[in-house]
């Protein structure tokens, strides 16, 4: 006889907790559903979008928004360093930081 905890994890009502308890358990964690919608994914890594979390409507999770491609990311290079700016580009390919210093 398994624990009163174990057993409350049993999904398919057969007496024991095993694997395909975990499988049913993570299949329902996966498919989070908020009033009857299921929750939006990321299009970049297809991860859970909280839509809190969904940045400024671009369809993309905190990660991706915050770690863009090369092709996203600012074109500015720094004079010291000689390393390319890593902030995402805004509009003509500079971050918001370099449209100021432009003008």
């Amino acid at each position: 006889m398994h624990s009163p905890i174990l057993r409350r994890f049993d999904q398919d009502g057969d007496g024991d907790f095993d694997l395909d308890d975990v499988k049913k358990i993570v299949k329902k964690v996966g498919k989070r559903v908020k009033d009857g919608k299921e929750m939006p994914r990321c299009t970049r890594c297809g991860g859970m979008m909280n839509s809190r979390r969904n940045k400024y409507d671009t369809g993309l999770c905190v990660e991706c928004y915050r770690n863009p491609n090369d092709e996203e990311r600012c074109k500015a290079v720094s004079v010291t360093t000689k390393k390319r700016c890593k902030r995402r580009a805004k509009r003509d390919g500079y971050c918001g930081i370099h449209l100021k210093s432009l003008k």
